[in-house]
């Protein structure tokens, strides 16, 4: 049953993959189109449920005819006539739909795309594979001559980047090389060997500029990730398409230049901040400091420490993080953030009117500084993630995708 499944499935695909209202899976009209497949002369598809995908209907009891792959008729049943000698397929109680495509998948580590029928079965008739060797122009050539029960194949070859290829001159042989060697999209992609990454610092500006440049020169799409190391406006300016809006994160959101430099501004900051609150909350229960007069107050470096650990747990907390987006949440972190640099200087206020009257222990006093001191890098560290945090917001995203939109991608 699941056989005679699967073969339905295919003749279904191959019939009906490139009929007029499915334009939207040939939308990257640059693209190569496989070579004929071999199907029955015609085929009818008597009294089925026709899915058009152009609009959420489904037309009941209708009959299609395909001749040579491509729609001859399609209409009533009882008003369609059958061509005599047609292979006649009784879709009473099934739905006919166009074939979908996977635009997205990565074949690497399959042996002779081994898992193909159930692309079709589930009605995929068409994948592009965003990591491609040699042996996959081997399965699309024996696909487009029906040596392979598979979907039509399109494929990218190798990632292109540094350190396969650094240079400007590098990056354009190995585009050109992949347009003749037969694959239908470069991807740009950070090179992983054995499982890991091993670009460092990615492509410079000129070779970045070279590829997108080449690929629209010959004719052969690019898509993949962003170059982090570049930022966003490379991308805006070579348009490049991205495979996921996700990379976008590392680009834009938080970028990456710049975030480990506050990360570790942050993270440093807060530890110095619990390691000299811990220092002065044992120099208080050691020497009884008081409230009064000028005594030390570890009550406000406490404060301090509490409104950082909040911000950071709210912020790293998983489902809520700095990409929330919500208006709640960035009003919330924006006060907090508020408090802390409130808390902060009136810290950095108090610790130099301790040394000026002497007041307290001089351990105690030059614990207290290094606290505040901590603090206040913690609240420069903050004029980073706040902002940060806002590039979620609906009017940023809404900017974010006018630029792309702008730029084509």
């Amino acid at each position: 049953m699941l056989m005679r499944t699967v073969i339905l499935r295919q003749i279904l695909g191959r019939a009906v993959c490139l009929i007029s209202f499915i334009t939207a899976l040939l939308s990257v009209p640059a693209w190569s189109k496989p070579a004929p497949q071999s199907v029955e002369a015609v085929v009818a598809f008597v009294n089925v449920g026709v899915i058009p995908m152009d609009r959420e209907v489904v037309v009941p009891r209708q009959t299609v005819v395909v001749r040579d792959g491509r729609i001859a008729a399609i209409g009533a049943a009882e008003a369609t006539v059958v061509p005599q000698g047609a292979t006649v397929i009784d879709g009473s109680g099934r739905y006919l739909l166009p074939g979908l495509a996977d635009m997205h998948v990565h074949l690497e580590g399959r042996e002779n795309f081994g898992d193909a029928p159930l692309f079709l079965a589930y009605g995929v008739t068409t994948v592009l594979n965003l990591r491609g060797f040699p042996k996959h122009l081997v399965w699309k050539k024996e696909i487009a001559e029906g040596k392979l029960l598979a979907p039509n194949l399109y494929t990218s070859g190798e990632f292109v980047n540094e350190p396969l290829e650094t240079t400007p001159e590098e990056v354009q042989r190995e585009v050109i090389r992949q347009k003749n060697a037969g694959y239908d999209v470069i991807k740009f992609h950070e090179i992983v060997s054995d499982g890991r990454y091993v670009t460092s610092r990615g492509l410079s500006r000129p070779a970045y500029d070279t590829m997108n440049a080449t690929a629209r020169q010959i004719g052969i799409p690019l898509i993949g990730h962003t170059p982090d190391a570049l930022g966003l406006q490379a991308v805006l300016d070579d348009h490049q398409s991205l495979a996921h809006s996700g990379v976008l994160v590392a680009l834009y959101f938080v970028p990456s230049k710049s975030l480990p430099t506050f990360g570790v501004l942050s993270f440093i900051s807060l530890a110095l901040m619990l390691l000299f609150c811990l220092i002065l909350l044992v120099a208080a229960a050691a020497f009884r400091l008081r409230h009064t007069g000028t005594s030390l107050k570890p009550e406000t470096t406490r404060a301090v420490l509490i409104s950082a650990c909040a911000v950071f747990l709210v912020v790293l907390w998983p489902g809520y993080g700095l990409l929330d987006g919500s208006l709640i949440f960035l009003l919330a972190i924006t006060a907090v953030a508020l408090l802390i640099a409130t808390l902060s200087l009136a810290a950095c206020v108090f610790s130099l009117r301790s040394w000026r009257s002497r007041a307290g222990r001089a351990p105690v006093r030059v614990a207290f500084t290094l606290m505040a001191m901590a603090s206040l890098a913690f609240t420069l560290s903050l004029a980073y993630w706040v902002p940060v945090a806002w590039r979620a917001s609906d009017s940023s995203l809404e900017a974010l995708v006018a630029k792309c939109a702008r730029a084509g991608i």
